[in-house]
């Protein structure tokens, strides 16, 4: 994105790859229990078409969903969601967010990407990260790869590229 780019960055989840999103110990990189082959949630139809945008000006985060989220078990019974319905082991919301901020910070060697808003606000996925804080794992022009300590106390991770990017393939001949 940058200044430069008055309608932010859109990120989404990178689905087409292997650990687009993932689940391991605390303090891992989220990916040692599980890690989601590519599409592995394409019957949860809400889940790949969500989008997290970040403006630089104003440090605005909006995250667009179409009216649905898909929500770990334990957040469905947060008040911001309704209409709480089992698709695979966790739930689809009816929820409409409102737009959020961001900003990046150190701290104890480490970078985060903190989130707030009015109501939930999170890359695709809510897992309840404490205290909307992402630690970002690599953050490249198409590729941004973090991970969040959930309300459960496992690790989350989630692998990002900007929407509608297509990377690049190599033909061998």
């Amino acid at each position: 994105g940058g200044v430069s780019v008055t309608g932010g960055k859109a990120w989404a989840l990178d689905s087409l790859a292997q650990g687009h999103l993932g689940v391991g110990p605390v303090g891992s990189i989220g990916l040692e229990w599980w890690s989601a082959a590519p599409l592995a949630n394409q019957a949860v139809k809400v889940l790949y078409d969500d989008l997290i945008n970040f403006k630089v000006t104003g440090f605005n985060a909006t995250y667009t969903n179409h009216g649905k989220s898909y929500v770990k078990d334990f957040r469905r019974t947060n008040p911001a969601y309704s209409n709480a319905t089992l698709n695979d082991a966790d739930y689809v919301v009816d929820y409409i967010p409102a737009p959020g901020t961001w900003f990046i910070e150190e701290s104890g060697g480490k970078t985060y990407l903190t989130l707030s808003g009015s109501g939930p606000i999170f890359p695709c996925f809510d897992v309840g990260a404490k205290d909307s804080k992402y630690e970002i794992l690599n953050i490249e022009e198409n590729l941004l790869v973090i991970v969040a300590t959930g309300s459960d106390g496992n690790a989350w991770h989630y692998q990002l590229i900007p929407a509608g990017y297509v990377k690049p393939t190599i033909t061998y001949t």
